[in-house]
């Protein structure tokens, strides 16, 4: 791990290709102990699970691991002001479809936009084969009921015609409204107290997969420019090409390295928000001035307008289809763009603010003492956590309704805490 913070280091202090092969070793190196180590953990877990007769709980856990057919948990009656709701459907929807409440737009109006990226509109024949041999042959078809597999077997046949069909829903900005259909499936979350309640479930959108694979196309052409002309927040961990929870990890680690380092005595706090139903909630509204004013091309802005409006969706319980539902706001969990859109969203979180200065993050405002690490992870430095402004947790529960947490990280000697 050291090596390989020292190795990443030195590659962005001198940019060289040795310096690339260096970190490209040592990074891959400590994926290869990471590796090691949970395979260690795994074989000590099933020599324990033998040992002490819990083989039968292992054996249940590596069938639920290896995908196989489980029965699908029902959903029991939803309770809600104490009072039994029968119908389920019109429950979740008004809970995973929400009408947002009026948000203030005003800053819109004295936004800059910077000058526009580029990002090619030619959906060319090679473009849709590539993307389709990317695709996972068995994901869970949508309306259309057409499986990934079918546009495998049928690639070198469809591509073409694809790749015209796309590249005239670009130069028209419209997304068709058969793109726009899906199927939401409800999912329980995990180590709920109790399954009564409609906050214990979560949405996906099962969206037509030949929808699918222009969004695809496109997410990946959109993230590319972004990261081209560093558009998304350093801090910004999720949904970006080379980063993942390892490397939130790391410069998390360090940053709390360096608080400790700075001053004795020093104590790193860190408040992490859990933002309730965050792709529920995005304003179409603010989501399309942001793209505008990051430079975003109007034939894309136009299209991705296109794409927000007019969607429809039917809740699927255990076989059962719903009415069919209209989505006012948010973006589909299960859509291609939906991530590199949302962290697009999320950008102003990340947006350091002075002492003098208050940033409007979708409407709510944002403690200006606090400087975010990653979307939802905040840190501040002091001696007493209990001293810091901004830390409470009813504060902070009114601007960002959800789980709010506060962790003083101490740095631990041979003789205790320092």
């Amino acid at each position: 791990m050291t090596r390989a913070k020292q190795a990443e280091r030195k590659f962005y202090e001198k940019a060289t290709l040795r310096a690339w092969i260096d970190f490209a070793k040592a990074r891959n190196q400590k994926k290869n102990t990471i590796r090691k180590y949970r395979r260690m953990e795994f074989r000590d877990h099933v020599e324990k699970a033998v040992s002490t007769g819990s083989a039968w709980k292992l054996a249940k856990w590596a069938r639920r691991q290896a995908g196989e057919v489980i029965e699908t948990p029902q959903i029991p009656t939803l309770i809600r002001d104490n009072t039994i709701a029968m119908e389920k459907a019109e429950l979740l929807a008004e809970k995973f479809f929400p009408t947002l409440p009026e948000i203030d737009l005003t800053d819109m109006e004295s936004s800059r936009s910077r000058p526009t990226f580029e990002v090619s509109s030619e959906i060319t024949e090679e473009d849709v084969k590539v993307q389709i041999k990317r695709t996972a042959p068995d994901k869970a078809p949508g309306h259309d009921k057409i499986p990934n597999r079918f546009w495998k077997l049928t690639a070198d046949v469809v591509s073409e015609h694809l790749a015209k069909l796309f590249s005239k829903c670009l130069e028209a900005g419209v997304c068709p409204a058969h793109f726009k259909k899906s199927i939401t499936v409800v999912l329980r979350k995990e180590r709920k107290e109790s399954y009564q309640a409609v906050s214990a479930y979560r949405p996906i959108a099962l969206l037509n997969t030949i929808g699918k694979l222009l969004e695809a196309i496109l997410a990946k052409r959109l993230s590319a420019a972004l990261e081209e002309h560093k558009l998304l927040p350093e801090s910004q961990m999720g949904a970006r090409k080379g980063r993942s929870t390892v490397t939130a990890l790391q410069l998390l680690t360090e940053q709390i390295h360096t608080i400790w380092g700075a001053k004795k005595n020093q104590v790193a706090s860190m408040l992490c928000l859990d933002m309730v139903g965050a792709y529920d909630h995005v304003s179409h509204a603010r989501l399309l001035h942001i793209l505008k004013c990051k430079g975003c091309p109007d034939w894309l802005l136009k299209w991705i307008e296109s794409m927000l409006c007019g969607r429809t969706t039917t809740i699927n319980l255990n076989g059962w289809f719903s009415r069919t539902f209209s989505i006012k706001a948010g973006v589909p969990q299960g859509g291609s763009l939906s991530s590199i859109l949302f962290v697009l969203y999320n950008a102003e979180l990340h947006q350091p603010a002075t002492q003098d200065q208050q940033l409007s993050v979708c409407g709510r405002p944002q403690h200006p003492c606090l400087q975010p690490l990653d979307g939802g992870k905040l840190q501040k430095a002091g001696k007493s956590p209990r001293k810091m402004p901004g830390m409470g947790k009813e504060t902070w529960s009114e601007i960002f309704p959800g789980e709010v947490r506060t962790y003083p990280l101490y740095k631990v000697e041979e003789d205790g805490p320092t």
